[in-house]
């Protein structure tokens, strides 16, 4: 499995560190371009990715959060037309204006609307999923189980289930969405963890501890999936320091 860059890492934690500092006032005194129309309608001209790339690095010193957010947007749709979609994906995920775009979001995050956000989020995670479950635990950690967005994150899990390969970070989504889904979507989620499980390491005993805290959470014991956790534990069991055990054993709780 690729390693995600750091960059995306960062991103979640860094804008939620802004929401946190002034969550009340940013929409105050916000400066404007008088008009986003010219620049938009130049990314929307943009027939590739390296048009578009060259957009943004002639253009980074002006872009508005609304051009951002419509460059995310430009992005994806130039994406949804090749006919190689993972190898495109890594190449944009890997092209440095993409970075200098997610630093843009981020530098312009505490401008936008919770709407053009999840748009941001939901457009990034087709690249990596990952950043998606960094934001998702970034709002578990603030105690957010039931907020609006959280809300938007299960449904953008729940649109991109069937092509989701990383089972890493849909573990730790199964979790932070575990209060808001239906008992179809839970069974969903079983299937899918049951498709992918064979795709992790047997030494990853965090994806092993977030399945099966999941299956707690939503009170569902399906045995078959839960001995498969319990192997990865065994197995691990040597390596594991007391701490460790203590919050696998809080699991079955």
């Amino acid at each position: 499995m690729k390693k995600t860059p750091v960059f995306l890492e960062s991103l979640v934690t860094n804008m939620l560190r802004l929401r946190a500092i002034c969550p009340f006032s940013w929409r105050v005194f916000q400066f404007r371009p008088i008009s986003c129309e010219p620049l938009i309608i130049q990314m929307n001209k943009c027939t590739d990715e390296e048009q578009m790339f060259g957009f943004i690095e002639r253009n980074k010193a002006i872009l508005s959060e609304k051009q951002v957010g419509c460059a995310f947007d430009m992005l994806w749709k130039l994406q949804k037309q090749k006919t190689s979609l993972l190898k495109n994906a890594e190449y944009v995920r890997d092209h440095p204006q993409f970075l200098t775009l997610h630093n843009l979001a981020t530098n312009k995050f505490k401008l936008m609307n919770d709407d053009t956000l999840v748009n941001v989020l939901y457009v990034t995670q087709q690249f990596d999923i990952k950043l998606l479950s960094e934001f998702s635990s970034c709002l578990a950690d603030q105690h957010l189980y039931f907020s609006p967005l959280m809300g938007k994150i299960a449904d953008i899990v729940h649109r991109n289930l069937e092509t989701t390969q990383d089972l890493s970070s849909l573990s730790v989504l199964m979790v932070n969405i575990s209060s808001l889904i239906s008992r179809h979507f839970q069974q969903q989620l079983v299937n899918k963890t049951e498709l992918l499980f064979d795709t992790i390491d047997s030494s990853e005993v965090n994806v092993a501890k977030s399945i099966a805290k999941f299956l707690r959470n939503v009170r569902y014991r399906y045995q078959p999936l839960l001995e498969r956790c319990n192997n990865v534990f065994l197995s691990n069991v040597d390596h594991l320091d007391l701490d460790s055990i203590s919050k696998i054993l809080s699991v079955y709780k």
